[in-house]
């Protein structure tokens, strides 16, 4: 079966992006959480990647990212990360596997709730 190719759109502040290590680790656990979603086999016309950052110096840094499929939810998929945990790329993949499946849970509710007020609305003709 073919899966149709799809770039996720991501966006970083410039917290993020002005540091090029931490840019690097937040481009490349996108990338793995791109590879999730292509491995699974499940078609997504849109993936939507808000990174931020929760805490900076003099502590440190907890990245943010929340994740997905349609603009302006209200509740996306969300997770947080140590700089270590950034680093540790078996530990990430594993992460945006987590977030995949939150992702994936959170369509199929979405979905659910617009079948049964689709359903109560035809009951109520």
């Amino acid at each position: 079966m073919s899966v149709r190719e799809f770039a996720p759109r991501a966006s970083f502040p410039d917290e993020i992006t002005s540091n090029p290590q931490w840019y690097t680790l937040a481009q490349r656990a996108t990338e793995l959480l791109s590879e999730e979603i292509r491995d699974s086999g499940v078609v997504i016309p849109a993936l939507l990647v808000d990174w931020t950052l929760l805490s900076g110096a003099p502590g440190p840094p907890v990245f943010e990212v929340g994740v997905s499929d349609v603009p302006d939810d209200p509740h996306p998929a969300r997770a947080k990360f140590s700089l270590d945990g950034m680093r540790d790329e078996e530990s990430l993949r594993q992460s945006m596997y987590r977030l995949w499946r939150q992702l994936l849970q959170q369509r199929s509710r979405r979905l659910a709730d617009s079948i049964g007020m689709f359903i109560k609305g035809q009951a109520e003709e």
